[in-house]
């Protein structure tokens, strides 16, 4: 018996005084609980319409919401984007593909994703494959690859991530051109890279043979260090600031400088210091550090002799190497003392302004 029967037929029991049954109350009795059971079913059921309606509301409002996102990311999106289906066809685009294709979006929705990207790239999955694709205006141009998925089976998504290498081809082979140049420089030549923000260190990218010949450093070590590693202990550090001074501001600087070999050993170089641009953006530096240590070191020696010679008590007299015609260099204070010719008077003149009339003309 059902369970609702069962209740109506208890509570008519009940209400009986001799247990007896009054089957027109019972009907009744049964009569409106069923239609009471009924509005609750209805109002179940309208219930459940109600929720179900709610959820397809709001499935339907967080897929335009994601397909809102998906399309203010591809929009934004430096590097191009391709999204296609289980069968290849390309479902959305980027507005960056389509300026790196130069092509519209008409042109590319619902077609084979291969007709952009070679078969044989889209197979490779989480790898980066660098490739030369023919843009729709007949131009070659270097890309790279990259692609990834996302679901199964019939839901299954294809993602390219394409990016545009025409400037880091461009800036590659400026790098190659300079170091063919730099490499038959005689002189030691760094290319190096923009300085660090925060200890403006440039780190070095290139070296040529004269570097390391000079300086004692491998190629290896050196590409694993910057310019810094060259600093001598005793060098003028007023020199160093304005190096990188010059590196902070953008501009070029041609300096003296004392460095460092790997030895320790002094090297005394005039270091111009260039920067390299792409457009308006500096994009590396090339430094050429002509040895100078032997000029230093001459230098050196005749301020040694000057001192030498202005405070002798002897008089010194220096001319020329021209032995047909030879003219004074210099003179100390105490040949002018002997002579009594200012040193004003002698510089340039020929020194047989001395010799008198009985003077051996040899």
């Amino acid at each position: 018996m059902h369970p609702l029967l069962e209740r109506q037929l208890a509570r008519a029991r009940k209400a009986s005084t001799d247990g007896t049954i009054d089957v027109a109350a019972l009907i009744a009795s049964v009569d409106a609980a069923y239609v009471a059971h009924d509005d609750e079913r209805r109002l179940a059921e309208r219930a459940s319409d109600l929720m179900e309606a709610e959820l397809h509301q709001a499935n339907r409002e967080v897929r335009a919401s994601a397909a809102g996102l998906l399309k203010a990311l591809l929009d934004t999106a430096g590097d191009g984007v391709l999204i296609a289906d289980a069968f290849g066809v390309v479902e959305d685009v980027s507005a960056a593909a389509l300026e790196i294709f130069g092509i519209t979006s008409e042109a590319v929705l619902y077609r084979p994703i291969a007709d952009l990207i070679p078969a044989d790239a889209l197979g490779v999955v989480g790898q980066r494959r660098e490739l030369t694709i023919q843009r729709s205006d007949g131009r070659n141009l270097p890309i790279e690859v990259t692609i990834g998925s996302y679901g199964h089976d019939a839901q299954l998504k294809t993602i390219a991530i394409v990016r545009d290498r025409t400037e880091e081809v461009a800036e590659r082979e400026r790098m190659q051109l300079l170091q063919t140049v730099a490499t038959a420089v005689p002189d030691p030549v760094i290319i190096s890279g923009l300085p660090d923000p925060v200890t403006s260190n440039r780190p070095i990218l290139w070296v040529n043979d004269a570097f390391t010949k000079i300086y004692g450093w491998s190629r290896e070590e050196a590409l694993a260090g910057n310019p810094s590693m060259l600093d001598h202990p005793d060098a003028d550090p007023d020199v160093i600031e304005e190096l990188y001074e010059a590196t902070r501001e953008g501009h070029p600087v041609t300096v003296r400088i004392r460095n460092r070999a790997k030895s320790g050993a002094t090297v005394w170089a005039m270091v111009s210091l260039t920067p390299v641009r792409t457009g308006d953006t500096i994009t590396h530096w090339i430094g050429i550090e002509r040895d100078i240590t032997r000029e230093v070191d001459a230098q050196d020696r005749v301020r040694l002799l000057q001192t030498v010679a202005v405070n002798a008590n002897d008089a010194v007299l220096i001319t020329s190497g021209d032995a047909e015609n030879p003219t004074i260099r210099y003179a100390n204070a105490a040949f002018e003392r002997m002579t009594g010719y200012p040193v004003s008077e002698l510089l340039g003149k020929t020194p047989r302004m001395f010799q008198g009339p009985d003077t051996d003309k040899a």
